[in-house]
């Protein structure tokens, strides 16, 4: 049976619950009477003895506790499956039951002589755990159940029916008190004996110490009681958190907490910026030695291997060797490279210029399920395709317009390689008709060494459309990265100094503070520039007004004389020079007008390992593009007049042969003339007039007595061209030379395209960067006047 103290407690709510109780209680205190009769008597039970009760069994309807276990009848869990005990209960307090797992909590399941078994509470009858207004009515011995107490009204349900509380009964009055007796005399208390003495209580040991513990490096306990804790106790000396950082001797930082700092600290003896305070040390951003030369533009760093200048661009190696940010095949240098050189693919036209593709579509061609303008899946239909590469070996980013014209109905895509026709994964892009007229066109980007593959298929299935064409024209694209301190589209400005970048977010304050970050002078020769954008914040000595500036900056290794001038430059310039500091140095020379002119000149003296700010000024408030010659020699005293032929700026104002005005009237720069030959920068026809020029050349196959002009180009990607004279209505005589316009070797000559016309056709293979002058000259002294000189990539057709 459960010890009461786990027993919980509960409330008899209605008056069938007590009464049930009570019944239960008085069934119950006969069962232990008539159990203490049998164990007298030592009758035995009618049941079959269970084990482990002295082979006495319990007999489940007899009101007797026969095993002695302290539970009667059903009580007894010996009686669980017993038929007397099947009944169906409800589990609350007093509800009807089977066994005592039908009862709620700590409830037990009673049964009465008629076999009708409740729920009761059990509870300890010294205790008396009993909720209030109830007692514990013993079972056996100190356990019992909780009952209302004696005396308490007991409901009637006869006189109420309804279950409705009856009227409280009169109070009976309280007697009056009687009054206490006198209290009696107390007896002397007698004397008590003294105490007998205690014996001394023996010694007890001391208890002996318990050992140390290992010393636990963290926790701010001196664990194994040596008078130490963590990092202070040798113990710890190993520990992670007990080894102090290492000094770093540049940094302003007490690193290993010794309350030195960098130099201060002996960690730092042998560190190289503590050895010489004098030494610049190279790849740190400062100036160490504080002589205004930061790093690799300190002489010191001269032989330094972090400022030794890049190698050559290894092409296949996937590294940028030359710090261009270019990489491999991506650099201009890897153009001609057989790692880059695209077996098969058709390199594309210099900028502004174009290549033709051309081919015919039948019926013999292969065939493919041609996919939608927006490379999904096709019709399911077969299409004849032919297939192009092109590779962009021009060493710069260009923009593709790629226009096809059909002989039928055609339609235009473009892949990333590898093709593959089952797969649209690598589809760039496709389109049927651009212009309403049948042809079809792409425009899109295309990188330094990329190869894409062009594919011409049919809008039909199954439809054979013979001939046609595809012009693939190339224009350079403008600065494409703000930040990458790279002239992408090569027109001479840089990053936010290009007109492209005026709205990009990079540039966004690259007009603040200018002085705080000068653009840097690497070589001597001309440099560009523009002050559009920029602000006044600085002004020359020789100036009176002055404009938005840009500032240079350089440091030579050893003394020199440096000559400065704005020669070229598109606006009247002041130049001026300012030494060790940007804003507050010592100017060393200022100069508005040189020669007369807008533009400036100025020479000094320059020593070595100083650092020297250049200003170009705009005078009056002026600005624009401007040219910055930088050279180590002496500026001419007097200018050298121009000479209008030689390829040189012999006058040093920015401007050489015929683009000097000092040229406008020599001869030698009549136009048409190879001292000043007209450029052809575009593909397709231009358009000119012989008839009032010179007779100076002539080709291998005619013009000995006709007046001729001469045109020049320029490729940057080797490339077949197509020459003609179509539509002139003279006898024309057409020839090309290569390298040099007087000597250099002709490489075609053409008097008649055809038996039946007079006009001239050539074809040849133009190498790059190799300048090309073509002759459009008349087979006679009368053949001259307006011709067409038409000019395109590819061979003729």
């Amino acid at each position: 049976m459960r010890s009461h103290r786990d027993e919980f407690s509960m409330d008899f709510n209605t008056a069938s619950r007590r009464n049930a109780a009570r019944r239960a209680r008085r069934l119950l205190s006969l069962a232990a009477l008539l159990s203490g009769i049998v164990a007298l008597t030592g009758c035995p039970s009618a049941d079959a003895p269970n084990e482990g009760d002295g082979g006495i069994g319990e007999v489940c309807d007899d009101l007797l506790d026969n095993d002695f276990d302290g539970n009667a009848d059903c009580l007894d869990t010996d009686c669980a499956a017993n038929p007397a005990c099947e009944l169906a209960g409800g589990g609350g307090v007093g509800d009807a039951c089977e066994g005592d797992d039908d009862c709620e909590g700590d409830l037990r399941c009673f049964a009465d002589n008629d076999n009708n078994q409740f729920c009761v509470q059990i509870c300890s009858v010294a205790a008396n755990d009993c909720p209030d207004g109830q007692d514990c009515v013993a079972v056996d011995g100190d356990v019992g159940f909780c009952d209302f107490r004696e005396g308490e009204p007991e409901a009637n349900p006869e006189a109420n029916p309804e279950g409705q509380p009856e009227a409280n009964p009169e109070p009976e009055p309280n007697p009056e008190p009687e009054p206490n007796p006198e209290p009696e005399p107390q007896p002397e208390p007698e004397p008590q004996p003294e105490p007998e003495p205690q014996p001394e209580p023996e010694p007890q040991p001391e208890p002996e110490p318990e050992p140390p513990g290992d010393e636990v490096c963290d926790n701010n306990a001196d664990d194994d009681n040596d008078g130490l804790s963590d990092c202070l106790d040798p113990d710890c000396a190993l520990e992670l958190n007990c080894v102090p950082p290492d000094e770093i001797c540049n940094n302003n930082v007490d690193d290993d907490d010794d309350n030195a700092v960098d130099c201060f600290d002996a960690d730092c003896v042998n560190a190289p910026n503590c050895l010489d305070p004098d030494l610049e040390i190279c790849d740190n951003n400062a100036d160490d030695d504080n002589d205004g030369a930061i790093d690799c533009l300190d002489a010191d760093c001269a032989a330094d291997p972090t400022c030794a200048p890049p190698g050559d661009e290894i092409c296949d190696n996937n590294v940028d060797d030359d710090d261009d940010s270019a990489v491999d095949c991506l650099d201009a240098d890897c153009v001609a490279d057989p790692a880059c050189l695209n077996e098969g693919a058709t390199p594309i036209a210099a900028p502004g210029q174009s290549v033709t593709l051309s081919g015919s579509i039948d019926d013999t061609d292969t065939t493919w399920d041609r996919p939608s303008e927006g490379c999904l899946a096709g019709d399911g239909n077969d299409h004849f395709f032919d297939v192009f590469e092109l590779v962009n070996n021009t060493g710069a980013a260009q923009t593709l317009t790629i226009t096809a014209a059909w002989g039928g109905d055609g339609f235009l895509h473009v892949f990333s390689p590898p093709f593959d026709p089952a797969v649209l994964d690598t589809c760039l892009g496709g389109n049927d008709d651009f212009n309403g007229l049948g042809a079809s066109q792409l425009l899109g980007p295309i990188a330094p060494g990329e190869v894409i593959v062009v594919i011409a298929s049919t809008f039909a299935p199954d439809d054979a459309i013979g001939p046609y064409t595809i012009e693939v024209l190339t224009d350079v694209q403008p600065e494409l990265d703000c930040g990458d301190g790279l002239d992408n589209d090569g027109d001479g400005a840089g990053d936010c100094l290009d007109d492209d970048c005026a709205l990009d977010p990079a540039c966004e304050n690259f007009t603040a503070q200018i002085c705080d970050d000068p653009l840097i002078i690497t070589r001597t020769g001309p440099l560009v520039g523009s002050t559009e954008g920029l602000v006044d914040n600085q002004t020359g000595s020789c100036q009176q007004t002055s404009g938005a500036e840009a500032v240079w900056v350089f440091q030579l290794n050893g003394d020199n004389t440096v000559c400065l001038d704005t020669f070229g430059s598109t606006f009247d310039t002041t130049l001026y020079v300012r030494e060790a500091d940007c804003a507050e140095g010592t100017e060393v020379a200022c100069n508005n007008n040189a020669n007369n002119g807008t533009q400036s000149q100025v020479e000094f003296a320059a020593t070595a390992d100083t650092t020297y700010f250049v200003f170009i000024d705009g005078a009056d408030g002026q600005g624009g593009d401007f040219n910055l010659n930088f050279r180590l020699t002496p500026c001419a005293q007097e200018p050298a007049p121009e000479v209008c032929d030689d390829n040189d700026d012999n006058d040093f104002n920015g401007d050489f042969d015929c683009a000097d005005a000092a040229c406008v009237d020599d001869p030698a720069c009549t136009p048409g003339l190879c001292a000043n030959p007209l450029i052809i920068a575009a593909v397709g026809a231009q358009e000119g007039d012989n008839a009032a020029s010179a007779n100076n050349h002539e080709g291998s196959c005619g013009g000995t007595s006709g007046n001729e002009d001469i045109w020049a180009f320029l490729i940057t990607a080797d490339s077949t061209v197509c020459v003609t004279t179509a539509g002139t209505g003279f006898d024309t005589v057409l020839y090309a030379r290569e390298a040099g316009c007087e000597a250099g070797a002709e490489v075609a000559c053409n008097d008649d395209a055809s038996f039946f016309e007079t006009t001239s056709q050539i074809e040849f293979d133009a190498l790059a960067d190799t300048p090309y002058f073509l002759f459009v000259d008349g087979f006679g002294a009368d053949e001259s006047g307006p011709y067409t000189l038409n000019f395109d990539f590819g061979p003729c057709p």
